[in-house]
C-alpha cells in the first residue's frame, strides 16, 4: 500500500515537473509559484526548473495539493483500519479473560457486571439471570402478588445472603 502512494506521488510529480517548464520565467508569481514547488516536490532546482511548463504551475501545484489531500485521506483510512485492528486485538484479549469469557456467553451484560460476577459481587440492580450464573437454579421460588403485578423471592440455601427479591423483570430490587 505504501509502495502505491509513493508510485503515485512520484508520478504525479514528475507530471506536475513537466507542466511547469513552459511556465512564464520573467513573472514574479510564477518565480514564487516555482520556489514553492520546488520546496513542496523536494526537487532540487536545476531538475525542477527543467521539467517546469510555462501554462502548468498552478496545475501542477493544484496537483500537489490533491496528492497531499488524497495521502492524507489514505492516512485517515489506514489509521482508522489500525484502530479497528487494535480494537479486534483488544475485543479478542478481553474474551479470554474470566470476565470476558461471561460477556462473549451473554452480550447483553455489561463488562462492569461480568467483572462484578467474576469478583463474586452481588448488588441491587443485578439481573436474576446473573444469580443463577453465579449460584445455579435457586432451591426455592416464592409469587407474591400485592395489587403491583408479580413479585418474586429467589432462595438459595447453601449461599449468604440466601434470597433475593424483584418483579417480573427480573431486576434484583433486594436481598438478606
Amino acid at each position: 500500500m505504501k509502495i502505491i502512494k509513493y508510485l503515485l506521488a512520484s508520478i504525479i510529480i514528475i507530471i506536475v515537473l513537466i507542466s511547469l517548464r513552459k511556465y512564464n520565467q520573467n513573472n514574479k508569481a510564477y518565480e514564487q509559484k516555482v520556489k514553492n514547488f520546488i520546496s513542496m516536490s523536494g526537487m532540487d532546482e536545476e531538475h525542477a526548473l527543467l521539467l517546469i511548463d510555462e501554462k502548468g504551475v498552478d496545475y501542477l501545484l493544484d496537483s500537489i495539493y490533491a496528492l497531499n489531500d488524497s495521502l492524507y485521506q489514505i492516512n485517515l483510512k489506514e489509521n482508522e483500519s489500525a484502530k479497528q485492528e487494535l480494537e479486534r486485538i483488544r475485543l479478542k484479549e478481553y474474551y479470554e479473560t474470566p470476565a470476558g469469557k461471561i460477556n462473549k456467553k451473554y452480550p447483553k451484560w455489561t463488562a462492569k457486571d461480568c467483572r462484578r460476577l467474576v469478583n463474586n459481587e452481588i448488588w441491587i440492580g443485578m439481573e436474576y439471570e446473573m444469580l443463577v450464573y453465579h449460584r445455579g437454579k435457586p432451591n426455592t421460588i416464592n409469587v407474591s402478588n400485592y395489587g403491583k403485578g408479580d413479585e418474586y423471592q429467589w432462595c438459595w440455601d447453601d449461599f449468604e445472603p440466601s434470597c433475593f427479591y424483584g418483579g417480573s423483570d427480573g431486576i434484583i430490587t433486594a436481598y438478606n
